[in-house]
């Protein structure tokens, strides 16, 4: 193989683009192709994130930027990285080690001194306004805050001050971060709770202010379910898009260890859009160090879905998902269950899918089930070790 020319005027944005999204894929860390385009800029004199040498050296297959310095650490220390590599790795593989070990001669490591911290790290009822202590004092350049995973909700800091307050609006466990240039440079969690269930609907897949449904609308004949008799109740028209969320953030999941449990379900969608062939149905679970979200769809819709398990992403793409697509309007059974950092998942009668995992998902968080259109959860229970959780949801 050729000596690359790492210089950023042989790559094209299609080639950044494709870096973004191999790198996605196997490390489960978003380099914006903004951040990548500096890795490759001979003017670039910035310090670079553990976070993003991280992802970088689990593109290349380690666990992580320090497990890389372990197996290379002439080449680290050199500034020097070999880059005529056998011919089955990826050229874009090569190019990354190279840019590694390219930044890592050029810069010495002293991370930027910011810093983000909460006034309390949990607050139960939504919506809740928590107060963030921050210092961006010896940055130079424009840092956002943003709340959580909407990035609807950020804000630009002023560095001549230290505090912030921001307003949560859903129930979860938020990742707080300060952000230079689309790269976290900080970052702190909120777990933000409800007594028992929850339920929401939101009117945009990154609606910031979701409409709240009462609990005594919510829970009804023991099943939770939100449907289209809300639509007048709560006085809003049917909407192109509409997602319900039904939510279970408590400091009780805290008993549940993320990486040995089961959880059992029911449900069905009460009714699809009509502007939609394609509906979803997801999982989602978030534990204190890693998530996943499991996406149930409808019959012959599993090419479009995503799957995601800690650092595992799999796209039904490039991925046989065909056993996680079913008839959403007919109530449907699903177990899953985390075990020895194996996931598996049985959907009906259907064979079980299965992967495995390397990172910890830790203590668990949050259980969500989102719907496109309205949906109904009939059943639920999560058990770890002996502890088994209902939560006012007829048990199986």
């Amino acid at each position: 193989m050729d000596e690359l020319n790492l210089s950023q005027d042989v790559l094209a944005q299609r080639d950044f683009e494709y870096l973004n999204k191999v790198i996605f894929e196997k490390s489960g860390i978003h380099l914006s192709t903004a951040t990548l385009r500096r890795i490759w800029s001979s003017e670039h004199d910035g310090v670079p994130q553990t976070k993003t040498l991280d992802a970088l050296a689990q593109a290349l297959g380690h666990t992580g930027w320090h497990e890389f310095k372990k197996m290379h650490p002439q080449q680290v220390n050199s500034g020097s990285f070999p880059l005529k590599k056998v011919s089955q790795l990826l050229i874009i593989v090569v190019t990354l080690a190279g840019a590694i070990a390219f930044w890592h001669f050029w810069n010495p490591f002293v991370e930027v001194a910011v810093s983000l911290v909460p006034e309390k790290t949990s607050h139960e009822g939504v919506p809740a306004t928590i107060g963030f202590n921050y210092d961006i004092s010896s940055v130079n350049k424009e840092v956002k805050i943003q709340l959580s995973w909407n990035p609807y909700e950020q804000a630009v800091l002023d560095p001549s001050k230290n505090f912030y307050t921001g307003t949560y609006f859903y129930p979860d466990y938020h990742e707080a971060k300060l952000l230079l240039d689309d790269e976290i440079i900080a970052s702190s969690y909120v777990h933000i709770t409800t007594p028992g269930w929850h339920g929401l609907i939101m009117k945009s897949g990154l609606d910031p202010s979701p409409i709240y449904v009462e609990k005594s609308d919510l829970q009804k004949k023991g099943k939770l379910a939100i449907s289209t008799e809300l639509s007048n109740k709560y006085e809003f028209e049917q909407l192109n898009e509409l997602f319900s969320v039904f939510t279970l953030s408590s400091k009780m999941l805290e008993q549940v260890n993320g990486d040995d449990f089961e959880l059992k379900t029911s449900f069905r969608s009460i009714e699809h859009l009509s502007n939609r062939i394609c509906n979803q149905t997801d999982i989602v679970i978030k534990g204190a160090t890693g998530s996943l979200r499991i996406p149930i769809s409808s019959e012959g819709c599993y090419g479009i879905t995503n799957l995601k398990c800690s650092e595992v992403l799999i796209s039904g793409k490039t991925s046989d998902l065909s056993s996680l697509s079913i008839d959403l309007l007919q109530t449907q059974a699903i177990n899953l269950r985390v075990k020895e950092n194996e996931l598996s998942i049985r959907l009906g009668e259907e064979e079980p899918f299965s992967l495995n995992y390397t990172q910890p998902i830790g203590q668990l968080k949050v259980v969500k089930l989102i719907f496109t259109g309205y949906g109904e959860v009939e059943a639920f229970k999560i058990s770890s070790r002996g502890v088994a959780l209902t939560e006012k949801i007829e048990p199986f």
